[in-house]
């Protein structure tokens, strides 16, 4: 029992460090976007040939920032135009 005890304790303390190196990743993440773009649904994915294979249709990108952002894709570009950052 006291070694199932041990684990769980040691899961959790994963879990919290888990939880705080998200936080980091993420706002690292936020200071290298310098351009933005917003789709309508997913429009990039790191899977190559994604949308191919499984039959999904690219969203549009749309030429502004939306009102509602509900439904949509935001990407983040660094300077070199890579994604840094996807929110949905």
């Amino acid at each position: 029992m006291t070694e199932q005890m041990s684990e769980i304790k040691n899961l959790r303390r994963l879990f919290e460090n888990a939880s705080n190196d998200y936080l980091t990743l993420k706002n690292r993440a936020e200071a290298q976007v310098v351009n933005r773009r917003w789709a309508s649904t997913s429009y990039i994915n790191l899977e190559p040939f994604y949308f191919e294979l499984h039959g999904f249709s690219r969203g549009k990108i749309l030429k502004e920032s939306p009102k509602n952002l509900a439904d949509t894709y935001d990407y983040g570009f660094d300077a070199q135009e890579r994604v840094v950052l996807v929110k949905q």
